[in-house]
């Protein structure tokens, strides 16, 4: 019984005769080793294939959630056998999101031909490029592509040289990077912290190699040892990835950042890697630049670790880990005085399933995607994604379009997170009129960042204070920001017109709408006095007269009507 629910259950089974499926061993067998975090995909055309106990039994708790899927192609012969995983496209592709985004897996396709199976595309975290249609094809994910190709020489003197060359395909930057280091690597560790690779180019693994892979180890950063080939012209390369000014000679010959020897031969190698000359997308976009490292705080990954407030997923209270590697850990160690536990005394901390923000503003032209669109995906993923227990951080939401749809945008999100999502949000925004939602969901709250501003100065105070900020101070800030005064003064002028007018008009319809209510006045008072009036026209005169005070834009009748509401 349970084998038959097993196999009702399975995606339709391999259409192999036992000839193919023999073949397809001994071709299997051939393959030979692999590292265990590559796994290898077989495209059949109407679905895919895994084999192997290691790759099955991993993707079937990927795809399906259970082992129970893993089936094998010779079931009757115990000696000559290979176990298979069967699945559609979608759940290949499912997969394939899986192993590359968030478990960082290499992933290698073979497809049939003519004869034989050939390796058709392969992806590694730093490597996405022949995966975009999968990972990127609804617009739904966007991820970072950084890998960095490094090298380590010993000076004359002793010395490790390091050379570091970062790739980013989705921003097409390459950076350049030497430096002296010590024998623990102290300098390569805040570069990796700094440039936050997916992966890593390494000529080996051994020799002074092994304290760089236990360096990376360290970081999460998956490493690969490319496979020696053919040398490729790295000048010729940079001539048509590069883009050039306009008037410039189209040749890297001359450009400085090649005296960077180790380095540039480190970026020789990331280039034959990823395949950037092969892909006509990427020829004439890239910019090369030198990294200097002075220019930041350097970190390694135990001080990014000490900036973590929160211990790591699984970590019991009691292993060291949790008491020192994190400061919700130290303070929970503390004791008062009187040998109470400090957290007791002075903390509540609300425990989150997950923080998601928006904040910033950037394009992504290789994607084609504006600012804006990125915004918008980003958003949209953060209403899919957030639960009650979530944190979401929201940062002027709305600014890519006109001010109306921007506001129509943000204020609908703003509500729906606080009607039905019902996390903690933090949403900062300069739409005044969202702030209205306060009025009717007791569960917004409104503040404002502090400011003291006059004619002549203006103070932020960097103080966060209940209530509604009464007015922008944009032009204040351009002038901190060393605008030139005339375009202040004008920048000043223009929105003087357009408050000017925006109260005039606001005027005329207070005008129109006092003189209908001025009509309903008279209306009502003689009203008492018409015998023939009925109930449902008076009834209908006192609803019109009250809809025509509440659009009126007049402080005393608002309130009044909060008055009478209350």
């Amino acid at each position: 019984m349970q084998a038959k629910a097993t196999e009702s259950r399975q995606e339709p089974t391999l259409n192999m005769d036992t000839n193919a499926r023999r073949n397809f061993i001994k071709f299997h067998a051939k393959l030979g080793e692999k590292p265990a975090t590559t796994v290898r995909f077989f495209d059949h055309s109407d679905r895919y294939t895994v084999h192997g106990s290691d790759d099955c039994e991993l993707v079937a708790k990927i795809v399906y959630k259970s082992t129970a899927f893993i089936g094998a192609l010779l079931p009757d012969d115990k000696k000559e056998t290979l176990q298979f995983v069967s699945m559609s496209k979608g759940n290949f592709e499912r997969a394939v999101r899986e192993l590359l985004l968030v478990r960082n897996y290499r992933v290698e396709v073979y497809v049939k031909n003519s004869s034989d199976w050939e390796i058709e595309y392969r992806g590694s975290p730093g490597n996405l490029l022949q995966f975009e249609d999968i990972l990127f094809s609804n617009k739904e994910v966007l991820v970072g592509n950084s890998i960095i190709s490094l090298l380590v020489k010993l000076d004359a003197g002793g010395q490790r040289r390091v050379g570091v060359a970062s790739v980013e395909q989705n921003d097409c930057k390459f950076q350049l990077l030497e430096f002296l280091d010590d024998d623990f690597f102290t300098e390569l560790e805040a570069t990796v912290v700094l440039l936050g690779p997916k992966e890593c180019l390494l000529p080996s693994i051994e020799g002074d190699y092994s304290a760089v892979k236990t360096l990376l180890d360290r970081n999460g950063v998956m490493i690969t040892v490319p496979k020696k080939s053919g040398a490729n012209d790295l000048l010729q390369d940079l001539n048509r990835l590069l883009r050039f000014a306009k008037g410039q000679q189209e040749d890297a010959t001359g450009l400085k950042e090649l005296q960077l020897q180790l380095a540039t031969n480190a970026l020789k190698t990331a280039i034959k890697y990823l395949d950037l000359v092969n892909d006509p997308g990427n020829l004439g976009h890239y910019e090369i630049k030198q990294l200097d490292l002075k220019r930041f705080v350097h970190l390694d990954s135990a001080a990014v670790a000490a900036l973590n407030i929160m211990p790591k997923p699984g970590t019991h209270p009691s292993m060291p880990s949790y008491r020192w590697q994190s400061v919700l850990g130290v303070l929970d160690h503390c004791r008062t005085p009187q040998g109470h536990r400090l957290m007791g005394h002075l903390a509540t901390i609300s425990m989150v399933d997950s923080i998601l923000g928006r904040v910033g503003a950037s394009d992504n032209i290789i994607k084609g995607l504006s600012t804006f669109m990125v915004e918008m995906i980003e958003t949209s993923g953060i209403i899919r994604t957030a639960t009650d227990k979530s944190l979401v951080i929201i940062d002027e939401l709305g600014r890519g379009t006109s001010t109306y749809e921007g506001c129509g945008i943000a204020w609908s999100i703003a509500e729906h997170l606080a009607k039905e999502t019902k996390c903690f949000t933090l949403f900062a925004t300069h739409f005044h009129e969202i702030t209205k939602l306060a009025e009717t969901l007791p569960t917004v709250k409104n503040c404002h960042m502090a400011a003291v501003a006059d004619a002549d100065d203006f103070t932020l105070l960097y103080q966060v204070r209940p209530g509604v900020m009464e007015k922008s101070f944009g032009i204040q800030v351009a002038r901190l920001a060393n605008f030139p005064e005339h375009v202040v003064q004008n920048a000043q002028e223009v929105y003087n017109e357009f408050e000017d007018e925006h109260v005039d008009k606001q005027k005329k319809e207070d005008k129109a709408l006092l003189e209908k209510i001025q009509v309903a006045i008279q209306q009502l008072s003689t009203a008492g006095n018409n015998v023939d009036i009925n109930v449902e026209d008076l009834t209908q005169l006192v609803t019109q007269f009250t809809k025509d005070i509440e659009q009126l834009d007049s402080d005393y009748f608002k309130s009044v009507l909060a008055t009478s509401e209350a």
